[in-house]
């Protein structure tokens, strides 16, 4: 009889690849995880996370708003990603998992959105993975949580074109729960180098222009930077 040939996780993390489960989680800050993957993907039609949220939005067909008005369904589209924008904000002050409410008087005040725009745009905050639930407390306020952002992430890929793998791997970190305990997974490059490729075709450039311009991207330093760098280099004090 032949061993058993250890799987890519055992090999890997020396871990039991049936006891062992893969898990994303969101980033603390979805504003500054979205800014830096638009800048990443450089589309011409997509040049700011605002932009972005309301494509994401567009994606969405809710049967009862596709047979009526169609400015009504552009209004809702972008009220809910200008809703969705908001709620980013706040969501990375909070911990994980809890909830952010919002009552109808702060969203006239915020974002000058009235009481019924809202309760038409929450539908939309739901497909994309929002849990929406009205509690007593405060006031019967709406009450928002992002936890089903596979959602909202299988869309942002709907709208580049590209495969989920891409906007998983560079929007959420990965690791692995086992029956010993907790660890931390590196991304899989080769997932996300094939993912690139795909783009760099779209874009008819080559994986290392891209990649290159990826890293020049993420190399560029602010002259205040700069000055401190050379300033180090001199061997003078922080």
């Amino acid at each position: 009889m032949f061993a058993r040939k250890k799987t890519f996780a055992e090999r890997r993390w020396g871990l039991d690849a049936p006891s062992a489960q893969i898990i994303y989680d969101a980033p603390g800050d979805w504003i500054g995880a979205l800014q830096a993957f638009v800048k990443l993907m450089d589309a011409p039609t997509v040049a700011t996370v605002e932009a972005l949220l309301v494509r994401v939005m567009q994606c969405v067909s809710i049967e009862s708003e596709a047979r009526g008005y169609q400015w009504r369904q552009s209004r809702n589209q972008r009220i809910a990603a200008q809703m969705l924008r908001r709620l980013m904000l706040w969501w990375k002050v909070k911990s994980a998992g809890e909830y952010v409410w919002k009552s109808a008087a702060e969203w006239w005040s915020e974002l000058a959105i009235k009481r019924h725009e809202v309760r038409e745009a929450v539908t939309y905050l739901q497909y994309v993975g929002v849990t929406v639930c009205q509690m007593d407390q405060p006031n019967r306020a709406l009450h928002y949580r992002f936890d089903q952002y596979g959602r909202f992430v299988a869309l942002v890929a709907e709208v580049y074109g590209v495969d989920v793998h891409l906007v998983r791997s560079k929007l959420l970190s990965k690791r692995v729960i086992s029956d010993n305990g907790l660890s931390d997974v590196a991304a899989d490059d080769a997932g996300s180098n094939s993912a690139l490729s795909d783009v760099a075709a779209n874009r008819g450039e080559s994986v290392q222009d891209l990649a290159m311009h990826n890293n020049n991207t993420q190399q560029e330093q602010t002259p205040i930077q700069q000055q401190k760098q050379q300033h180090a280099k001199r061997g003078g004090g922080s």
